[in-house]
């Protein structure tokens, strides 16, 4: 089982491009977004995943901290393995078959 958790705020015109072609390859996709990101919520529900809204990226007075949003993420995991994609990534076609 792997799931996947992508970090996508203010990339909804590539997250819809990427999405659709990545999320077959996993048992479970969560997508984290900054509160209000709501052309990445529609995305996330276009593709039937979970679009998690968080105010971590800008916690504390930082720009963008995508450490603790990671931190955040690995709280809820689910599955045996997890993998870390950006939304302007495609991945092969025979990922899991590797």
């Amino acid at each position: 089982m792997i799931e996947a958790i992508i970090q996508s705020t203010n990339y909804a015109d590539l997250l819809a491009i990427t999405l659709p072609l990545n999320k077959r390859h996993f048992d479970r996709v969560r997508v984290y977004t900054a509160t209000g990101d709501k052309a990445t919520k529609k995305v996330c529900s276009d593709n039937g995943v979970e679009c998690i809204e968080t105010d971590g990226f800008t916690a504390n007075g930082a720009k963008f901290n995508r450490g603790k949003v990671y931190n955040e993420s690995f709280k809820d995991l689910k599955e045996d393995w997890v993998c870390i994609v950006d939304s302007d990534i495609v991945l092969p076609e025979d990922f899991r078959a590797k």
